[in-house]
């Protein structure tokens, strides 16, 4: 999946958002992930989250986290 986190508040030297993963029936399937470094204040950070499934099992997803220093 391919996102855009938008106005970071504050540099960050690491960040990492994370998603939980659904089939159709609401069932979690796996999780996603993305991270980079060295994210400047007022920036924005297009990712794409790297999941633990394929793409066509997934049919909703959640974000779970998003943590950095």
């Amino acid at each position: 999946m391919t996102r855009t986190r938008k106005r970071a508040t504050f540099k960050k030297s690491y960040i990492q958002i994370e998603y939980v993963l659904y089939d159709a029936d609401g069932n979690q399937v796996g999780t996603a992930l993305a991270n980079t470094n060295h994210l400047k204040a007022g920036g924005s950070w297009k990712f794409e989250a790297l999941g633990t499934v394929s793409p066509d099992q997934v049919a909703s997803w959640e974000r779970s986290d998003v943590s950095g220093f």
